[in-house]
């Protein structure tokens, strides 16, 4: 098996047995919120503005089975530096069009779920810890 373009992104919920990732929009706040269903521990991570994010079934998870293995390895949350994707976006948009909607360096973002999976390209989030539900 190859190795994995992906590096492990060090959060509170990167070794969850079971998680659980889901978009979340509500006053003011977009982001993902993760929760790992052992410990009840839900992080929220808040990314304010974004490029562009897509959300699949991990069944359907285009890289196939290999990489999705590799993924469990690396962790539930991950970053992609060599991100096609996130290519495509600096070579259609100027560098300063992209510096007006974003403040920051845009990294491309992996959550990978038990139910789906959950790419964004953004800043870095900020990251609160709360107990599932509150």
């Amino acid at each position: 098996m190859a190795s994995s373009p992906l590096v492990r992104w060090e959060t509170p919920v990167s070794d969850a047995e079971i998680l659980s990732v889901d978009i979340a929009t509500a006053e003011g706040f977009w982001g993902i919120v993760a929760c790992d269903r052992q410990t009840q521990v839900e992080c929220r991570f808040s990314f304010g503005r974004s490029l562009a994010y897509r959300v699949m079934d991990e069944s359907f998870y285009p890289a196939g089975a290999d990489d999705v293995c590799t993924t469990r390895e690396i962790g539930r949350t991950a970053t992609y530096p060599s991100s096609p994707w996130l290519a495509k976006f600096n070579d259609a948009f100027p560098r300063e069009h992209l510096e007006m909607l974003l403040d920051e360096e845009c990294l491309h973002h992996f959550f990978y779920g038990d139910d789906n999976i959950i790419e964004v390209l953004a800043p870095s989030p900020e990251i609160t810890i709360t107990s599932a539900g509150e």
